[in-house]
């Protein structure tokens, strides 16, 4: 007579999903997105994912990005209008006026659209 193990082969393919999920689990490669897309459409599943970020830059200016499955779709970028207005910090020029700024304002329509 001989011992069989019954729960060998259960053991191995778990193994394996753990080696395979393992690799490529951190894997952001071309392969690794197509492959996603592929299960996801096989699934049913919806394979777009869009995203949409918005960056305040430090000049003043708003730049408001849309993402589709990682690649940039489209790209604006929202200037400010600048105001001057006096600058009262900093010295004042010879004949005693104070200096000028620029200062960003957005009018009602541009605040509506963010």
């Amino acid at each position: 007579m001989y011992a069989q193990n019954v729960g060998a082969g259960a053991d191995l393919i778990s193994t394996g999903k753990k080696v395979i999920a393992s690799k490529t689990a951190g894997a952001d490669s071309e392969y690794a997105r197509l492959l996603r897309k592929t299960i996801a459409r096989a699934t049913g599943g919806d394979p777009t994912q869009i995203s949409t970020v918005k960056r305040f830059k430090p000049d003043g200016s708003i730049q408001i990005t849309t993402y589709e499955d990682g690649d940039i779709v489209s790209q604006t970028k929202i200037k400010p209008h600048l105001v001057p207005t006096p600058d009262f910090s900093a010295p004042p020029k010879p004949d005693g006026s104070p200096q000028i700024k620029f200062e960003q304002r957005f009018n009602l329509l541009e605040l509506l659209m963010l």
